[in-house]
């Protein structure tokens, strides 16, 4: 999942275990001691959901289906496709998804603004354009996500025509993931656990 997907799981929770769960991708190792407790949780929930979803039978059965050449790569598409739908359900009234809070792109926006200096260096500048583009409205559009997808390429060199191969596979391949989505996130949502709920007093994080 990418940060929509994470949020929406975690978005009970308090705005340290949010912003752990949002930022997971960015840090390395094991030891997550300097971290606070909450922050530290989030990192752990975040990664555990990450191999848990790249194990589902539907992300399984969607890498057999992608082309060979980008199947190694194409998880990372997958995550940015989740995100598209959530970020539909978020903003349209009409297909507001009950475990939804409105307000939950505010907050995550709010909560990486506000806690800048945890944000591990190398998700800086991502985090910056995240913010002040507005992308997760703009993932709404399923042409925006998937061209995000291929601008996922310049970041990774070795791997852009690769990236740029998966954007165009899962351009025309939106009712496949679609329907993959609809049998995935009931079954994500039932690995919401104790803690995913156990919300605190928003605010920015300490350290």
């Amino acid at each position: 999942m990418n940060f929509l997907g994470h949020a929406v799981i975690a978005h009970s929770g308090s705005d340290e275990y949010l912003l752990g769960n949002l930022i997971a991708d960015g840090i390395k190792g094991r030891d997550l001691s300097a971290w606070p407790a909450d922050v530290a949780l989030g990192i752990r929930r975040h990664r555990q959901l990450d191999e848990w979803i790249d194990h589902h039978t539907e992300v399984q059965a969607l890498k057999e289906d992608v082309p060979r050449e980008v199947r190694r790569v194409s998880g990372i598409g997958f995550d940015l496709v989740w995100d598209h739908f959530l970020a539909r359900f978020l903003l349209d009234p009409a297909t507001q998804h009950p475990a939804l809070e409105r307000g939950l792109i505010d907050r995550i926006y709010e909560v990486l603004s506000l806690n800048a200096h945890l944000v591990p260096g190398r998700m800086g500048p991502l985090c910056d354009a995240l913010i002040r583009q507005r992308w997760l409205e703009r993932y709404a559009d399923y042409g925006y996500t998937c061209q995000s997808v291929r601008a996922l390429g310049h970041r990774i060199p070795r791997q852009t025509p690769q990236m740029y191969a998966l954007g165009d596979w899962l351009e025309t391949h939106p009712r496949r993931l679609e329907a993959a989505f609809e049998r995935l996130w009931p079954d994500l949502e039932a690995q919401t656990r104790p803690v995913d709920r156990a919300r605190q007093a928003p605010g920015s994080v300490k350290q």
